[in-house]
């Protein structure tokens, strides 16, 4: 058994190639752009660096931190010589220094933080490392994703130089995803097993835990689009916005 993110990092782009990571880009900069002048940018769980090419070629600042080194490392290859790459565990890490004028969690990472503290944690981290006034706009999937399509549902798929099978199991406000990957090795394939663990989160305990970190929910929206999100939203996309202190 590996380590979340371990051996999914050496596929992990591969696997996501589909993602409209470039539609995702235009609507953060439009949410951007109509909040006041904004230059940094955080990626708060910034994985293999795939929002923060986009974000630079649109001409942001974007620095990246992520708990998983090896993801980290592969981040290099889809961000710009000299991009900032920080790895640090969060909550209980640090604040940026200087703070940003908008952050990111994209790809349901804030599903990760499934400790009873967790969340408000992040949030906490964010709105130390985030200038007033500025954004942070994040994605989870919904419970109604994660209990109709990921529910107890098993997946799998062959890609030619790797392949993966993956089980879950829902109990309760949390879904755990026991993935196995086979990567083309010499003598055939190597098995790697990761264990995740996401939580399902309603709109009612994300909003409380945002409000208390000092910010205010200023939109939520179905998958970076402009329609509101509704009881069959996979993708919600949240619009927080911090507030003064």
């Amino acid at each position: 058994m590996t380590a979340p993110y371990e051996a999914l990092a050496q596929v992990y782009d591969r696997w996501n190639a589909r993602a409209d990571y470039q539609r995702w880009a235009r609507f953060l900069d439009e949410c951007f752009t109509g909040s006041g002048s904004t230059t940094r940018v955080l990626d708060v769980c910034c994985g293999t660096g795939r929002m923060i090419g986009p974000l630079q070629r649109l001409g942001y600042q974007v620095a990246g931190v992520d708990g998983s080194a090896a993801m980290l490392a592969e981040a290099k290859a889809n961000v710009a010589p000299g991009t900032r790459l920080r790895h640090a565990r969060l909550p209980g890490a640090p604040p940026e220094d200087p703070v940003a004028d908008a952050a990111i969690s994209c790809f349901d990472s804030v599903n990760y933080f499934v400790g009873d503290e967790d969340l408000l944690g992040l949030f906490r981290f964010v709105a130390a490392s985030l200038r007033a006034g500025g954004l942070y706009v994040f994605d989870t999937n919904s419970p109604y994703k994660l209990r109709e399509f990921y529910g107890n549902n098993n997946f799998g798929d062959d890609f030619g130089e790797f392949a993966y099978v993956w089980r879950n199991r829902l109990a309760d406000q949390r879904i755990r995803f026991l993935i196995t990957i086979f990567t083309a090795a010499d003598s055939g394939y190597d098995r790697h097993e990761e264990v995740h663990e996401q939580r399902l989160y309603d709109v009612e305990e994300i909003t409380a835990a945002a409000n208390t970190a000092g910010f205010a929910v200023v939109g939520l929206k179905d998958n970076y689009s402009t329609t509101e999100a509704h009881e069959k939203t996979l993708r919600q996309t949240w619009i927080l916005r911090r507030e003064s202190t």
